[in-house]
């Protein structure tokens, strides 16, 4: 039996239920007072309120009227309008009682029979707009660290022409939005046009450019460093951006440098020195030119490491400034040495080098500075001259000797010969003539004495012994001081120089211990083993410390400059109330060595005695 077909009106509500029940979005029916007269069940899922909740009630009782207090006025209007739609965005109330913001769109249809009612199509948009603010808010910052950047920014489009710019910018391109960059005022030099056009052309060919240009601006002439890149925008590139970093200061610094650096260069070669810069931390050193000058050596040519420099050293001096550059660093003492450096055509040089550690603020060393100078021609006059004075002192003593100190004698003889014949005679004056001649004797035995210091060592391996022996036995007769003389079997010097310097050191070192420490005791000490030859002197009086009281200081000057004329080194040690002990130490290879080396420390001779 064939169904019968229901009614048009039926079918049009059949419709309406359906498309209500199955519409993804919210739909509401309401009469022109706002009840509810039907709803899709898509209010329930997304507002959490049931058909119980909502049917009957007035739309007033679902929107947030604070926000959109203008909604009752405009559903009123759409009401007396058959017909009549309307757009608006609000926020509703869920079930729970927070709000949701949904879009929808009331449409007049009072006057359809199959409605009879307001239609109102609505879709949540919460999220959305949550995402738009949070956009909005993101954009507002990027604009606010955008416009507060130092440096400039800005943007070119397609067309090669200004699109955005900062505060930056701003402040020294005025008005060039929507212009190229040769239209810009001031105009750039030609060459720093010629620039920008192929950064340009490289950014907009999809390279990252950079480059460095000196420019006039409004605010005057000053340097940028430019960085462009291309922005792309799904595979194509729709413009570039760049940033302008001004780098006036760095420039000026920059060249303040250069200028003070090549005045450093000119005063090094004036003054034959060099400087070193060691970054400690990062074991990196930096040499200036006159370094390599002295060493004889190309720019460049020693590698940047702290100690690269110490194999152009003499091999006798490598250990010694191995170790007081370490020391100088580790201890932060002052660095002060001479010695010989040999240049790559086998000539060799003295240098003096002095520096010094800067600590960071924990007291832990960062930096060491030092700079050397070329002595070379110095210590051959020194050298010279100090040859000269020891030659002049040489033929004094031996006028003192040979010329005064005989005429004292005879002066003496012819004293006593008339003494004898006044006491003969039983005259007094012969009383007083004794007395004189007791005065010459005693200036005779001056002079021999001041004769015998002014002598220099005898000219043979064995000289420097039999002088510092005969000054040992020169203190005994003339002090109450006991002094012992222990030497090296091993311990002959064939070098005259160095064997005179010995002495003078010792005799130097003697007679400030008899004029300022008041000892019981002096030992002098000569040895020798395979790395160096050493003189000791050490006494058993009051210090330096006392001695220094009222005491320049000048002999141990000496001292110490007769150890470096011959490559030597001269250490002091001494404490109030425990004596004085100077050592001289001379890498063997300065003399020749007489066989094998004995082993030995030198400073503590071994058993001969003189």
């Amino acid at each position: 039996m064939k169904r019968p077909t229901p009614p048009a009106h039926c079918r049009s509500q059949g419709r309406l239920q359906a498309l209500l029940r199955n519409s993804q979005e919210g739909a509401l029916i309401v009469n022109r007072r706002g009840i509810i007269l039907c709803h899709s069940p898509s209010l329930r899922r997304r507002l959490g309120y049931s058909h119980a909740d909502v049917l009957g009630r007035s739309i007033w009782s679902f929107i947030d009227l604070k926000e959109s207090p203008e909604m009752p006025e405009a559903f009123r209007k759409i009401a007396q309008a058959p017909g009549a739609s309307a757009r608006r965005e609000l926020r509703i109330r869920q079930k729970d009682g927070s709000a949701r913001i949904v879009e929808g769109v009331a449409v007049n249809l009072l006057a359809n029979p199959n409605v009879r009612g307001i239609v109102i199509n609505y879709r949540d948009v919460t999220e959305q707009r949550r995402a738009q603010e949070a956009l909005r808010r993101r954009e507002a910052q990027l604009r606010t660290i955008f416009e507060s950047m130092p440096f400039e920014v800005f943007a070119l489009g397609p067309d090669g022409r200004y699109i955005i710019q900062n505060t930056a910018a701003r402040s020294y391109w005025k008005d060039i939005i929507g212009k190229r960059p040769e239209e810009i005022r001031p105009k750039p030099p030609a060459d720093v046009l010629d620039l920008w056009r192929e950064n340009n052309r490289q950014a907009f060919a999809g390279k990252r450019v950079s480059g460095e240009a000196r420019i006039a601006t409004k605010a005057g002439t000053r340097w940028i460093h430019n960085i462009i890149a291309p922005i792309r925008n799904e595979g194509r590139i729709d413009g570039i951006i760049g940033i302008n970093f001004d780098v006036t200061s760095r420039k000026q610094a920059e060249e303040a440098l250069r200028r003070s650096q090549a005045l450093l260069a000119q005063a090094e070669l004036l003054a034959g020195v060099g400087s070193v810069d060691i970054d400690i931390k990062a074991g990196v050193v930096h040499r200036s030119e006159g370094i390599y000058r002295i060493f004889g050596l190309g720019s460049g040519a020693m590698p940047p490491k702290p100690e690269a420099f110490l194999k152009h050293l003499h091999p006798d001096d490598r250990q010694r400034v191995r170790s007081a550059l370490r020391e100088a660093i580790r201890e932060t003492r002052a660095f002060n040495e001479d010695y010989r450096i040999v240049r790559p055509d086998g000539s060799e040089r003295i240098v003096h080098a002095e520096g010094e550690t800067v600590m960071d603020g924990r007291g832990r060393p960062i930096r060491f500075f030092a700079w050397l100078q070329d002595i070379t021609e110095r210590r051959k006059l020194e050298e010279k001259l100090l040859s000269i004075s020891d030659r002049e002192r040489r033929n004094v003593g031996h006028d003192l000797h040979d010329d005064l100190g005989q005429q004292l004698t005879g002066i003496a003889w012819l004293g006593r010969a008339l003494q004898e014949r006044l006491s003969s005679r039983g005259l007094p004056e012969a009383r007083e003539l004794a007395a004189l001649v007791a005065h010459v004797d005693q200036a005779l035995a001056r002079v021999r004495e001041l004769a015998l210091g002014m002598q220099s060592v005898p000219a043979r391996p064995e000289g420097l012994r039999e002088a510092l022996a005969g000054l040992a036995a020169h203190v005994r007769s003339t002090s109450w001081v006991r002094c012992r003389l222990v030497v090296d079997r091993e311990s002959l010097i064939h070098d005259p120089e160095i064997a005179n310097h010995f002495y003078r050191i010792a005799q130097e070192a003697v007679h400030n211990a008899l004029r300022h420490g008041r000892p019981r005791r002096i030992d002098i000490g000569l040895a020798r083993d395979s790395r160096e030859v050493a003189l000791c002197i050490a006494d058993d009086g009051c210090g330096m410390a006392n001695a220094a009281r009222g005491h320049s200081g000048m002999g141990l000057d000496i001292m110490r400059h007769r150890a470096s004329l011959i490559h030597g080194t001269l250490a002091v040690a001494s404490r109030p109330g425990q004596g004085t002990r100077i050592v001289c130490r001379v890498p063997a290879t300065s003399g020749r060595p007489a066989g094998p080396s004995r082993p030995g420390t030198p400073g503590r001779p071994g058993p001969r005695r003189g």
